[in-house]
């Protein structure tokens, strides 16, 4: 019998680095920050950009469940899916978008920039 593989099944199951000494914040919406970039907010390109950021995280030993959580949020009524994520989560996410869309560059940019000073 077939069977649909998910990594992010497997991501979630693999246990993490030991965790930090004080708790995570999950601070940030990914619509949020998109918005805040002026981004267009397509559901499935968020939803992409999160599982990227996901198997970053999971490459480097991050713990998944402490720095993202699924939710859903009201849009004209109608519950949509949405992550709440903390600020590591964040930025990994604005740096791991579309590499096509205008809002990615401007993301890198900014974050270098700032690293920069």
């Amino acid at each position: 019998m077939l069977k649909v593989y998910d990594p992010l099944h497997e991501m979630l199951a693999t246990p993490p680095l030991p965790h930090p000494d004080r708790p995570v914040r999950l601070r940030y919406y990914a619509s949020e920050l998109l918005q805040r970039l002026g981004a267009d907010d397509d559901p499935d390109a968020r939803s992409k950009a999160v599982r990227r950021t996901m198997q970053i995280c999971h490459a480097a030993g991050i713990a998944i469940d402490s720095n993202f959580r699924q939710v859903y949020v009201y849009a004209e009524s109608v519950p949509q899916p949405d992550w709440m994520l903390s600020s590591l989560a964040g930025l990994l996410f604005l740096l791991n978008g579309d590499p096509n869309g205008p809002w990615v560059a401007k993301a890198q940019l900014t974050i270098l920039l700032k690293m920069k000073d």
